[in-house]
């Protein structure tokens, strides 16, 4: 998907984010989103905040890491600036899983450690979450009428 952020996203760091529908010549910026990104608003935003942010890593190193660590790593762009130490970033980036690399960016924003209790809570609920999107366990064709 980085790839049709850079088709829809010229190399035009300065332009804002409701200036790209004009690029195009579309009525409106709800016509462009609907245009380039039909599945995910939510996503096209990540992938315009990823271009404008993160303009000194390669579009190629960018796509390797994916769009969910490089909006991570736009977190910490954003915080640090100037200051922002993008080849150790992408290097975590493309080191750690997507789990532990999130946990990263927080640490670092944040500055505290997450505790295990946490970590456990998490995990306790991402289990749940499954089991309730899985449906019901009993292979009896009655257990799926109730």
């Amino acid at each position: 998907m980085l790839e049709s952020a850079a088709l829809a996203f010229p190399h035009r760091p300065d332009a804002l984010w409701n200036e790209y529908w004009r690029l195009e010549k579309l009525k409106s910026f709800d016509e462009f989103l609907a245009k380039r990104f039909p599945d995910s608003r939510r996503k096209a935003y990540y992938l315009m905040a990823i271009h404008e942010n993160l303009t000194r890593i390669p579009k190629q190193q960018l796509r390797e890491v994916g769009w969910s660590k490089a909006s991570e790593l736009v977190k910490v762009a954003r915080k640090d600036g100037e200051r922002f130490d993008c080849a150790t970033w992408l290097h975590k980036a493309k080191e750690l899983p997507k789990e532990g690399f999130k946990g990263e960016v927080e640490r670092h924003l944040t500055g505290k450690e997450t505790e295990p209790w946490e970590i456990i809570y998490f995990k306790l609920l991402q289990e749940s979450a499954a089991g309730r999107r899985e449906g019901p366990r009993d292979s009896r064709p009655d257990a799926w009428n109730r």
